[in-house]
């Protein structure tokens, strides 16, 4: 198998087939989400952009918002807040289970995006995320809400790497 070649690298590998999953759905920008602040405050809106530091956040009551990613506890996707999985939702670990299965099998066929994501675990941002247990946690579980309620997690999405691992994989 191939997991078995890679080694103590597991967490790596899993957290690039998670990377491209995520990227690939456009889970993010788009669609209303639910960002809470530190300080309590809920803020409902569409995710405009995250340049490294700042989120700006579209708002029908308030505009505009550029919030410091600092100050950002959670993001999660405002159809998800509040509902249970049904017959026409997934989350969690079976959140496109075949549809990952899938991709999963196409990327280890590759060899050029495997050397790319391998070529990640030099990186600053990948050996912080190895070193979150909250995030390992969830890309262990294969849970992408909790990934994508992560600013740290969609922080990474943002790295040019993942960007060009992405293009090559969607080809």
């Amino acid at each position: 198998m191939v997991l078995k070649r890679f080694g103590r690298n597991k967490g790596l590998f899993l957290i690039g087939l998670l990377l491209l999953g995520l990227i690939t759905q456009d889970v993010c920008a788009g669609e209303s989400s639910v960002i809470e602040l530190s300080d309590g405050s809920v803020i409902t809106g569409e995710v405009v952009s995250f340049d490294g530091k700042v989120w700006t956040i579209q708002s029908s009551s308030m505009g505009t918002l550029k919030i410091d990613g600092a100050k950002i506890v959670s993001i999660r996707s405002k159809t998800a807040v509040g509902k249970e999985p049904d017959g026409g939702i997934s989350t969690g670990s079976q959140a496109n289970a075949a549809d990952m299965q899938a991709m999963q099998q196409s990327i280890m066929a590759n060899e050029q995006i495997m050397a790319m994501i391998m070529g990640l675990q030099h990186e600053p941002e990948i050996q912080a995320i190895l070193q979150d247990p909250e995030v390992m946690q969830a890309v262990n579980a294969g849970d992408m809400h909790a990934l994508l309620s992560n600013p740290k997690f969609i922080r990474l999405m943002e790295n040019a790497k993942i960007k060009d691992i992405t293009k090559e994989a969607v080809k």
